[in-house]
């Protein structure tokens, strides 16, 4: 089961397509804001030398597996490294939010509160990203919402979805869309394909799990996440121009049950200036508490090949069934992230990273 021979495509707009290639590293993450691809092959594809000069001007690229893309972004390296035994190419790529990571907006300007989707796109259109948000999502803020020349496109985004009252998660699909919304949609779909490890006998026929490590680290948890924000108040010591001072005025709390649950008090102050409301203050320790949870309890595995049940490559924003009897698991869990590799030494596999559906 999960077993793949097909080729990874890489259409590019300058070289053609190249497909032969020996070596394959393509991650993607709800943690890590930018997809990655790494490739290594021949020089040589399907007989015909790759014409270096072209290679060098590629800008974009596409990467599919069999049906489904992968990966679509921008070259950013390419090397060839020959010697009297090989010619070796090998080529590095980031997906178009890298961009966004990485670049700060020209101009500035301010955007009332109102609908966070207009705001996105026009901080993301300069860079020819397409963007996803929730059609509830708004920005929070009473006052404008101002675009810092020292903060990147990301962090902008970013900090606005943490205040949104729909709980917006911000990631990248592999088709380089920007989504902005909320996963709980997402942990409504069906489980895309069923991961065993059953004990030796008969019944482990069934069995598609390389390796796996399950992770519960209570070090990265906290019993309470309290988020203190700050509103502006009028005072007669204010500052002088507008008579307002700034004083902690909001607070948001959120309680782990599951530490409480085993006797552990672990408290933890933030402090976030940006929150202007109790609602704000309060979707941010949820959103904190939400994240510290992901981190400590999660299933890392691998297994053979890069496709799902139905075919198609694994992909993050999708759910699975996970059956160890050994150890206690059983039900459904989330994809939160999924590296494809392939290599000489184990051939095709995934490695997933998988949490507990609904946290997020």
């Amino acid at each position: 089961m999960f077993n793949s021979s097909l080729p990874l495509i890489l259409t590019t707009d300058t070289a053609g397509i190249l497909s032969c290639w020996s070596r394959l590293d393509c991650d993607s993450d709800l943690f890590v804001p930018s997809a990655m691809l790494r490739l290594e092959g021949p020089v040589r594809q399907d007989g015909v030398p790759v014409p270096w000069p072209l290679l060098t001007k590629c800008n974009r690229i596409s990467a599919a597996i069999g049906p489904g893309l992968v990966f679509r972004g921008g070259r950013t390296t390419v090397e060839n490294e020959v010697d009297d035994k090989s010619d070796v190419l090998t080529l590095e790529a980031m997906d178009a939010v890298k961009a966004l990571v990485d670049c700060h907006p020209l101009k500035r300007f301010e955007q009332p509160a109102g609908s966070l989707a207009t705001f996105a796109q026009e901080l993301c259109a300069p860079f020819g990203v397409a963007v996803k948000v929730d059609a509830t999502a708004t920005i929070p803020q009473t006052e404008a919402a101002r675009v810092s020349p020292t903060e990147t496109i990301w962090a902008i985004l970013e900090k606005i979805a943490k205040q949104t009252g729909s709980g917006c998660w911000i990631w990248c699909d592999a088709l380089g869309v920007l989504h902005i919304e909320s996963l709980k949609p997402y942990y409504a779909t069906p489980p895309v394909a069923a991961l065993i490890c059953l004990p030796p006998g008969p019944q482990a026929a069934k069995n598609n799990l390389q390796k796996y490590r399950l992770r519960d680290d209570a070090g990265e948890r906290y019993s309470h996440i309290v988020v203190l924000g700050n509103q502006a108040r009028r005072a007669r010591d204010g500052n002088a121009a507008d008579g307002l001072t700034t004083q902690p005025a909001v607070e948001g709390l959120a309680v782990d049950p599951e530490m409480i649950g085993m006797g552990i008090y672990r408290p933890l102050v933030i402090e976030d200036n940006r929150a202007k409301s109790i609602q704000q203050a309060q979707n941010e320790a949820m959103r904190e508490l939400a994240i510290r949870r992901v981190q400590g309890t999660k299933i890392e595995c691998d297994v053979g090949g890069h496709f799902d049940d139905s075919g198609r490559p694994f992909a993050t924003c999708t759910n699975v069934t996970v059956t160890i009897p050994d150890k206690g698991i059983t039900g459904s869990w989330f994809v939160a992230g999924r590296r494809f590799f392939r290599d000489i030494e184990r051939g095709d596999y995934t490695s997933l990273t998988l949490i507990m559906p609904g946290v997020l």
